[in-house]
């Protein structure tokens, strides 16, 4: 099975979504003994979390895509969107 990077760096690619438009890095500071480390790490918005649960074919890519459509058509009457 291919993992969520795969899928995403595929995503990139094919220019369905923008790299620099959905990820935001993040400083994160933690003590390791006495010492602050600070790294950083990618966090990606929602569009690209949504692209990923489309694309994956499995047990639990049905149920997110399941899941999502009924998500939308509940919550689309109050907003005005339509799907």
């Amino acid at each position: 099975m291919r993992t969520i990077n795969e899928h995403l760096v595929n995503i990139f690619e094919a220019g369905e979504l923008s790299r620099e438009a959905t990820i935001r890095k993040f400083r994160i500071i933690r003590l390791k003994g006495k010492r602050q480390v600070a790294r950083e790490v990618e966090h990606f918005n929602l569009d690209s979390i949504l692209a990923v649960g489309f694309r994956v074919r499995s047990h639990r890519g049905t149920q997110f895509s399941t899941n999502f459509g009924l998500t939308i058509r509940t919550h689309q009457q109050p907003f005005g969107f339509a799907a």
